[in-house]
Protein backbone atom coordinates (compact mmCIF):
# COMPACT_ATOMS: atom_id res chain seq x y z
CA UNK A 1 0.00 0.00 0.00
CA UNK A 2 1.11 3.43 -0.28
CA UNK A 3 -0.42 6.20 2.28
CA UNK A 4 0.14 9.27 0.53
CA UNK A 5 -0.74 11.58 4.01
CA UNK A 6 -1.54 15.01 4.05
CA UNK A 7 0.70 15.46 7.28
CA UNK A 8 2.78 13.58 9.41
CA UNK A 9 0.32 13.34 11.56
CA UNK A 10 -2.92 12.33 9.73
CA UNK A 11 -3.45 8.76 11.30
CA UNK A 12 -3.71 10.43 14.32
CA UNK A 13 -5.92 12.73 12.79
CA UNK A 14 -8.06 10.42 11.08
CA UNK A 15 -8.12 7.72 14.01
CA UNK A 16 -9.37 4.62 11.68
CA UNK A 17 -6.53 4.96 9.56
CA UNK A 18 -4.43 5.26 12.51
CA UNK A 19 -5.53 1.92 14.33
CA UNK A 20 -5.93 -0.02 10.55
CA UNK A 21 -1.75 0.78 9.74
CA UNK A 22 -1.01 0.33 13.59
CA UNK A 23 -2.85 -3.46 12.81
CA UNK A 24 -2.09 -4.42 9.40
CA UNK A 25 -0.14 -6.70 8.37
CA UNK A 26 0.03 -5.49 4.60
CA UNK A 27 3.17 -3.91 3.80
CA UNK A 28 3.13 0.08 3.41
CA UNK A 29 4.83 3.30 2.14
CA UNK A 30 4.17 6.17 3.83
CA UNK A 31 4.25 9.49 1.87
CA UNK A 32 4.50 12.50 4.33
CA UNK A 33 3.83 15.68 2.53
CA UNK A 34 3.51 18.67 5.17
CA UNK A 35 4.92 19.09 8.76
CA UNK A 36 5.18 22.78 10.66
CA UNK A 37 6.83 24.36 13.84
CA UNK A 38 3.46 25.17 14.99
CA UNK A 39 2.45 21.37 15.57
CA UNK A 40 2.40 20.30 19.18
CA UNK A 41 3.08 16.53 19.44
CA UNK A 42 2.14 14.72 22.95
CA UNK A 43 2.51 11.52 24.26
CA UNK A 44 0.03 9.80 22.84
CA UNK A 45 0.74 11.32 19.17
CA UNK A 46 4.36 10.13 19.66
CA UNK A 47 3.39 6.50 20.59
CA UNK A 48 1.52 6.06 17.25
CA UNK A 49 3.08 7.41 15.08
CA UNK A 50 6.32 6.04 16.39
CA UNK A 51 5.13 2.84 15.99
CA UNK A 52 3.50 3.64 12.30
CA UNK A 53 7.11 4.97 11.09
CA UNK A 54 8.90 1.90 12.36
CA UNK A 55 6.89 -0.43 10.76
CA UNK A 56 6.55 1.32 7.12
CA UNK A 57 8.89 -0.50 4.55
CA UNK A 58 9.61 3.20 3.74
CA UNK A 59 8.62 6.45 4.75
CA UNK A 60 8.90 9.38 1.76
CA UNK A 61 9.46 12.97 3.08
CA UNK A 62 9.35 16.12 0.44
CA UNK A 63 11.92 17.86 2.44
CA UNK A 64 15.20 17.18 4.90
CA UNK A 65 13.60 19.81 6.77
CA UNK A 66 10.28 17.71 7.37
CA UNK A 67 11.97 15.50 8.42
CA UNK A 68 14.50 16.75 10.87
CA UNK A 69 11.40 18.25 12.34
CA UNK A 70 9.88 15.10 12.44
CA UNK A 71 12.71 12.97 14.15
CA UNK A 72 12.63 15.95 16.92
CA UNK A 73 9.00 15.88 17.16
CA UNK A 74 9.10 12.28 18.00
CA UNK A 75 12.35 11.61 19.38
CA UNK A 76 13.75 9.11 17.43
CA UNK A 77 15.68 8.84 13.83
CA UNK A 78 13.05 7.36 11.16
CA UNK A 79 14.04 4.32 9.88
CA UNK A 80 14.55 3.68 6.22
CA UNK A 81 13.94 7.44 5.29
CA UNK A 82 13.48 8.20 1.93
CA UNK A 83 13.65 12.30 0.52
CA UNK A 84 12.15 12.74 -2.83
CA UNK A 85 11.09 16.21 -3.75
CA UNK A 86 8.18 17.31 -5.48
CA UNK A 87 8.28 17.29 -9.05
CA UNK A 88 8.67 20.98 -11.14
CA UNK A 89 5.73 20.72 -13.66
CA UNK A 90 7.68 23.34 -16.04
CA UNK A 91 10.08 23.14 -18.28
CA UNK A 92 11.64 26.70 -19.31
CA UNK A 93 14.89 27.27 -20.90
CA UNK A 94 14.98 31.13 -20.04
CA UNK A 95 13.25 32.98 -17.44
CA UNK A 96 9.86 34.87 -18.63
CA UNK A 97 10.25 38.19 -19.84
CA UNK A 98 10.29 40.71 -17.04
CA UNK A 99 6.55 42.19 -16.43
CA UNK A 100 6.63 45.98 -18.08
CA UNK A 101 6.53 48.88 -15.20
CA UNK A 102 6.16 52.83 -16.77
CA UNK A 103 7.10 55.20 -14.58
CA UNK A 104 4.80 55.41 -11.92
CA UNK A 105 3.28 51.72 -11.55
CA UNK A 106 3.21 49.68 -8.79
CA UNK A 107 5.42 47.07 -8.13
CA UNK A 108 3.54 43.57 -8.11
CA UNK A 109 3.58 41.38 -5.89
CA UNK A 110 2.27 37.98 -6.24
CA UNK A 111 1.31 35.16 -3.05
CA UNK A 112 0.38 31.81 -4.43
CA UNK A 113 -0.98 29.81 -1.82
CA UNK A 114 -4.81 28.36 -1.18
CA UNK A 115 -6.44 30.89 1.60
CA UNK A 116 -5.25 29.49 4.71
CA UNK A 117 -3.45 31.77 6.84
CA UNK A 118 -2.47 29.18 9.69
CA UNK A 119 -0.09 27.74 7.18
CA UNK A 120 0.33 30.13 4.48
CA UNK A 121 0.90 33.29 6.64
CA UNK A 122 -1.31 35.86 4.80
CA UNK A 123 -2.62 37.56 8.04
CA UNK A 124 1.26 37.79 8.98
CA UNK A 125 1.79 39.71 5.33
CA UNK A 126 -1.35 41.47 6.05
CA UNK A 127 -0.03 42.94 9.56
CA UNK A 128 3.53 43.82 7.91
CA UNK A 129 2.03 45.50 5.18
CA UNK A 130 -0.32 47.50 7.87
CA UNK A 131 3.03 49.63 9.17
CA UNK A 132 3.05 52.84 8.63
CA UNK A 133 6.11 52.96 6.56
CA UNK A 134 4.27 50.68 3.84
CA UNK A 135 1.82 53.22 3.39
CA UNK A 136 2.77 55.85 0.92
CA UNK A 137 4.76 52.33 -1.38
CA UNK A 138 3.51 51.90 -4.56
CA UNK A 139 2.89 48.31 -4.91
CA UNK A 140 -0.03 46.00 -5.12
CA UNK A 141 -0.38 42.79 -3.57
CA UNK A 142 -2.54 39.84 -5.47
CA UNK A 143 -4.06 36.55 -3.72
CA UNK A 144 -3.86 33.51 -6.19
CA UNK A 145 -5.73 30.67 -4.84
CA UNK A 146 -9.33 29.74 -3.08
CA UNK A 147 -10.23 28.34 0.48
CA UNK A 148 -12.21 28.49 3.51
CA UNK A 149 -10.59 32.20 5.33
CA UNK A 150 -10.78 34.07 2.10
CA UNK A 151 -13.78 35.94 4.07
CA UNK A 152 -11.66 36.43 6.67
CA UNK A 153 -8.70 37.52 5.12
CA UNK A 154 -11.58 40.17 2.88
CA UNK A 155 -11.72 41.43 6.82
CA UNK A 156 -8.73 41.35 7.54
CA UNK A 157 -7.66 43.55 4.62
CA UNK A 158 -10.10 46.26 5.48
CA UNK A 159 -9.20 46.21 8.93
CA UNK A 160 -5.64 46.81 8.42
CA UNK A 161 -6.86 49.44 5.81
CA UNK A 162 -5.14 46.99 3.04
CA UNK A 163 -8.22 47.30 0.91
CA UNK A 164 -7.10 49.05 -2.38
CA UNK A 165 -4.23 47.39 -2.48
CA UNK A 166 -4.71 44.16 -1.74
CA UNK A 167 -6.38 42.01 -5.13
CA UNK A 168 -8.39 38.36 -4.44
CA UNK A 169 -7.24 36.97 -7.71
CA UNK A 170 -8.38 33.25 -7.74
CA UNK A 171 -7.17 31.12 -9.57
CA UNK A 172 -4.36 31.12 -12.46
CA UNK A 173 -1.02 29.19 -13.83
CA UNK A 174 2.23 29.90 -12.84
CA UNK A 175 3.14 31.20 -16.12
CA UNK A 176 0.25 33.54 -16.44
CA UNK A 177 0.95 35.17 -13.58
CA UNK A 178 4.92 35.54 -13.57
CA UNK A 179 4.19 37.45 -16.81
CA UNK A 180 2.34 39.93 -14.96
CA UNK A 181 4.47 39.69 -11.17
CA UNK A 182 7.72 40.96 -10.27
CA UNK A 183 8.19 39.06 -6.51
CA UNK A 184 6.85 36.43 -4.64
CA UNK A 185 5.68 36.58 -1.06
CA UNK A 186 4.82 33.59 1.11
CA UNK A 187 4.99 34.29 4.72
CA UNK A 188 4.54 30.31 5.65
CA UNK A 189 4.24 28.95 8.93
CA UNK A 190 4.23 25.82 7.41
CA UNK A 191 5.19 23.50 4.39
CA UNK A 192 6.46 20.46 2.56
CA UNK A 193 8.27 22.05 -0.77
CA UNK A 194 6.75 24.58 -1.12
CA UNK A 195 6.80 23.72 -4.82
CA UNK A 196 5.46 27.34 -6.11
CA UNK A 197 8.65 28.43 -5.00
CA UNK A 198 10.36 26.64 -7.22
CA UNK A 199 7.75 26.98 -10.09
CA UNK A 200 8.37 30.83 -9.57
CA UNK A 201 12.20 30.56 -9.63
CA UNK A 202 11.95 28.23 -12.59
CA UNK A 203 10.00 31.44 -14.18
CA UNK A 204 12.84 33.92 -13.13
CA UNK A 205 11.31 35.73 -10.16
CA UNK A 206 12.76 36.11 -7.05
CA UNK A 207 10.67 35.41 -3.55
CA UNK A 208 10.31 36.96 0.04
CA UNK A 209 9.64 33.24 2.53
CA UNK A 210 10.34 31.40 4.94
CA UNK A 211 13.13 29.18 6.28
CA UNK A 212 10.76 25.55 5.94
CA UNK A 213 10.39 22.95 3.86
CA UNK A 214 12.65 23.21 1.26
CA UNK A 215 12.90 26.65 0.61
CA UNK A 216 15.91 26.89 2.16
CA UNK A 217 17.73 24.28 -0.33
CA UNK A 218 17.10 26.09 -2.85
CA UNK A 219 16.96 29.73 -2.23
CA UNK A 220 20.43 31.33 -1.32
CA UNK A 221 19.52 34.32 1.13
CA UNK A 222 20.19 37.92 -0.50
CA UNK A 223 21.01 36.35 -3.92
CA UNK A 224 18.56 35.11 -5.89
CA UNK A 225 15.66 35.18 -3.17
CA UNK A 226 15.06 36.52 0.64
CA UNK A 227 14.44 34.33 3.32
CA UNK A 228 12.70 35.38 6.54
CA UNK A 229 13.68 32.75 10.23
CA UNK A 230 10.05 32.69 10.96
CA UNK A 231 6.67 33.51 10.00
CA UNK A 232 6.24 36.64 12.23
CA UNK A 233 6.08 40.24 11.68
CA UNK A 234 8.61 41.02 13.10
CA UNK A 235 11.13 38.32 11.06
CA UNK A 236 9.03 38.34 7.78
CA UNK A 237 8.86 42.29 7.72
CA UNK A 238 12.41 42.60 7.96
CA UNK A 239 13.07 40.55 5.29
CA UNK A 240 10.38 42.14 3.10
CA UNK A 241 11.73 45.35 3.85
CA UNK A 242 15.30 44.20 2.53
CA UNK A 243 13.60 42.99 -0.75
CA UNK A 244 12.00 46.44 -1.08
CA UNK A 245 15.39 48.22 -0.42
CA UNK A 246 16.61 46.26 -3.41
CA UNK A 247 13.87 46.39 -5.78
CA UNK A 248 15.97 47.13 -9.14
CA UNK A 249 17.98 44.13 -8.27
CA UNK A 250 14.63 41.66 -8.63
CA UNK A 251 15.15 41.30 -12.12
CA UNK A 252 19.21 40.24 -12.11
CA UNK A 253 18.11 38.18 -8.89
CA UNK A 254 15.24 36.19 -10.56
CA UNK A 255 17.34 35.53 -13.62
CA UNK A 256 19.59 34.06 -10.94
CA UNK A 257 16.48 32.00 -9.43
CA UNK A 258 15.98 30.58 -12.76
CA UNK A 259 20.04 29.49 -13.49
CA UNK A 260 19.73 28.13 -9.88
CA UNK A 261 16.77 25.56 -10.39
CA UNK A 262 17.91 24.82 -14.04
CA UNK A 263 20.88 23.24 -12.67
CA UNK A 264 19.48 21.00 -10.58
CA UNK A 265 17.00 19.54 -12.35
CA UNK A 266 17.41 16.03 -11.53
CA UNK A 267 15.91 16.85 -8.35
CA UNK A 268 12.75 17.05 -9.22
CA UNK A 269 12.33 13.64 -10.99
CA UNK A 270 9.55 12.45 -8.43
CA UNK A 271 7.57 10.07 -10.66
CA UNK A 272 10.84 8.04 -11.50
CA UNK A 273 12.26 7.97 -8.00
CA UNK A 274 9.04 7.19 -6.55
CA UNK A 275 8.23 3.94 -8.69
CA UNK A 276 12.09 2.70 -8.68
CA UNK A 277 11.09 3.17 -4.75
CA UNK A 278 8.19 1.21 -4.85
CA UNK A 279 9.06 -1.98 -7.44
CA UNK A 280 11.96 -2.22 -5.12
CA UNK A 281 9.80 -3.03 -1.65
CA UNK A 282 7.92 -4.98 -3.65
CA UNK A 283 10.34 -7.09 -5.77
Amino acid sequence: MIISSGSAYDPVYHPALGQFLCETTIPFIFICHFNAETFWVDDPMREMMSAIFKKARTTVFVSRENQRLTERQLVMAIPRAEIIIPPLCLDLSEPLPWPDKADGEPWRFACVARLEPRWKGQDVLFEVLADEKWKGRNYTLSLFGQGAEESYLRKLSQFYGLEKKVIFAGFSNATAIWREHHLQVLAARGEGGPMVITEGMICGRSAVTTRCGFNADYIIDGQNGFLADFATSGCFGGKLEEAWNRREDWQAMGKMAHRSISTRTTDFNAPERLLKLILSKVY
